[in-house]
């Protein structure tokens, strides 16, 4: 197993023994160890580490659509009770201000852990992706599948590439630089589980069955002057998994993880990769994995370390945005990540996002100027789906202000400014002085209380 951990490119690390703390009025409720956390300082002192150079049925679609609109709801639901504030977990404030509950009080935001996880074939191509998000107390939390079909548009002078090419290109290091300005976020850590270590959990589960819904065929290439049709079970093709239950082994899973289908989308690819996937955390609920986690490597991040913790707690799954584009020039279709859905969906599944390279996100320093502890709790979201991310979290200089505000003195960060500033109804406003370690100063008033 081969891992890749710079720690956290976006934020400080997590302090050892955090004291409770809130915002003026009744302190909000712990937040979980997988959402940011704050400490004692006002400067964030936080860097983005640059980035290297470098056909589903139609009614299963329709479902899962449906599906994921009511789940968002319940989600919306959840947060309006509880608060989105409880999922940025609180351990101090500033220099010259510890009260959490006095004006002045800032305190700094550690990033969501999201680790990406390359699983191998056997052969050591890239057979999905695993984009990790942590769960509560570190435990359990959301999987999110990424097919290697998927394709990755052009970064930083690179033509657009499928996400099994940037890895058969430079492995983990170059999956996660191409994929990461993709998604627009960034990843924590990042590591690779091998089609053998992959064997071996499968033999630890056990017999692994899966249902699959649809016949896989063998892909063709029509083009080919050689071409001709081979009429398979049903007449169609040379079928690769039929439909209905299968059994697989490791080498088995990881090939039916790998393989694309003729004619099948990403959409379809990723829906099988969550069913297989599901099936296998289900089976090794309740093992050791550390025989086989650590059987590489004896460092502290591993893919086999992410899978523990998973499996430790209530595991989710979701399934990333993506859309279909002609290919220029032909009649082809491909699917990329859908920039449209994409700032609704980051801010559903990541509290604070941490950059891929530097300036992808705006750091925005979240202030409370009314006597409401909740008042910034729906505005942490928003600044997120406008392209930010909260690395400070606090209380204003008073808690009479009226009217909400939106500020920056750099002009290089007016558009991310404005940016959040349009996606709360408001209109950004260039200040003088010095903020380092923020681009955006968004400001709660009694305005945005209900």
């Amino acid at each position: 197993m081969t891992t890749t951990d710079p720690g956290r490119p976006d934020g400080p690390g997590t302090p050892d023994a955090p004291p409770p703390a809130g915002a003026p009025g009744e302190p909000p409720a712990p937040g979980e160890d997988w959402a940011p956390v704050v400490r004692r300082n006002r400067s964030t002192g936080s860097s983005r580490a640059p980035a290297a150079r470098t056909t589903p049925s139609r009614r299963r679609v329709t479902m899962l659509q449906g599906g994921a609109a009511v789940l968002f709801v319940v989600l919306l639901a959840g947060l309006g009770v509880v608060g989105y504030r409880a999922s940025l977990k609180i351990t101090g404030g500033g220099s010259t201000v510890t009260d959490p509950k006095a004006p002045g009080y800032v305190a700094e935001v550690q990033p969501t852990p999201v680790d990406l996880v390359a699983v191998e074939s056997a052969q050591g191509e890239l057979a999905s992706a695993l984009i990790v998000v942590g769960g509560n107390g570190g435990k359990g939390g959301t999987v999110i599948p990424v097919p290697n079909s998927l394709v990755l548009p052009a970064f930083d002078g690179a033509a657009p590439t499928t996400a099994g090419e940037a890895y058969a290109q430079g492995g983990i290091s170059s999956l996660r630089e191409r994929l990461g300005p993709a998604v627009t976020f960034g990843f924590t850590s990042a590591s690779t589980l091998s089609g053998e270590q992959l064997a071996q959990l499968v033999q630890l589960g056990g017999p692994l069955e899966v249902q699959n819904t649809d016949n896989l065929l063998e892909p063709v290439n029509r083009l080919d002057p050689s071409y001709r049709p081979t009429p398979g079970g049903d007449g169609t093709g040379t079928v690769r998994y039929r439909s209905g239950q299968l059994t697989l082994d490791g080498a088995q899973l990881s090939d039916y993880l790998r393989f694309t289908g003729e004619g099948e989308t990403v959409v379809n690819q990723a829906l099988r990769q969550q069913a297989a996937l599901t099936a296998l955390f289900e089976a090794l609920k309740g093992k050791d994995l550390s025989g086989v986690a650590e059987a590489e490597t004896g460092q502290d991040t591993s893919a086999g370390a992410v899978l523990s913790d998973l499996l430790a707690g209530d595991v989710r799954m979701d399934q990333l945005p993506v859309r279909e584009q002609t290919v220029p020039g032909t009649l082809f279709k491909e699917s990329v990540p859908d920039d449209q859905q994409l700032p609704g969906f980051v801010s559903r599944t990541i509290p604070a996002p941490i950059a891929a390279f530097p300036g992808q996100r705006a750091r925005t320093r979240l202030l409370n100027g009314t006597t409401d502890a909740a008042a910034t709790a729906p505005v942490t979201p928003e600044i997120v789906a406008a392209g930010g991310t909260v690395v400070l979290l606090g209380n204003a200089e008073s808690f009479d202000v009226a009217t909400s505000r939106v500020e920056y003195t750099a002009k290089a960060a007016a558009p991310a400014a404005q940016a959040i500033a349009a996606k709360l109804g408001l209109t950004a406003t260039e200040v003088k002085g010095a903020d380092a370690g923020v681009d955006v100063t968004v400001v709660v008033g009694r305005d945005r209380l209900g």
